[in-house]
């Protein structure tokens, strides 16, 4: 058994934030949730053996998907709150 199996994979004990193992994409460019890198808000490095990564400082791509999570939070949480009043309302209506 590996003792080792339930302890933490991101490392910020250095300072800069590092994967233990690194990740394994290779459809998602690492910008995805799923890519444990990308979920834990840490640049791939040297130990990932992710393909045609994107996740790293600087890159067009990484800034774009950020900004799209961020605006899609806003319109989500908008529209959440719209369609439960109309829901509430409807459900008043004679």
């Amino acid at each position: 058994k590996n003792p080792n199996a339930f302890q933490a994979k991101i490392s910020k004990a250095t300072g800069n934030a590092e994967h233990s193992s690194g990740c394994h994409c290779k459809k998602s460019k690492c910008l995805k949730k799923y890519c444990e890198c990308f979920e834990a808000a840490v640049f791939c490095g040297d130990k990932c053996k992710c393909l045609d990564c994107e996740n790293y400082e600087g890159s067009v791509a990484l800034m774009q998907r950020k900004a799209k999570m961020k605006d899609g939070r806003k319109i989500t949480h908008a529209a959440g709150s719209s369609s439960a009043t109309a829901a509430s309302a409807m459900m008043r209506a004679p």
